[in-house]
């Protein structure tokens, strides 16, 4: 579990995201991507409309080790 030091750090950091994207003319960005699956609720707060979820819908997922990956 996150501590509230951090959770207040990355709320204020949201904020400051989307007041940085209100002041480059909101309508031409009209998505903000903020926050993960263990912040999304501090991203939404912050202004994000998108978020990702993937760890809350699907669980974690098992690391893949470089030995044995087909992706390289």
């Amino acid at each position: 579990m996150a501590s509230l030091a951090s959770l207040s750090i990355t709320r204020h950091t949201f904020e400051q995201i989307a007041a940085l994207r209100f002041s480059y003319n909101a309508t031409s960005l009209p998505e903000l991507s903020t926050g993960v699956s263990t912040n999304f609720e501090e991203a939404i707060e912050g202004g994000a409309n998108w978020s990702r979820l993937g760890t809350a819908i699907f669980g974690s997922r098992q690391a893949l080790s470089n030995k044995n990956s087909s992706l390289y």
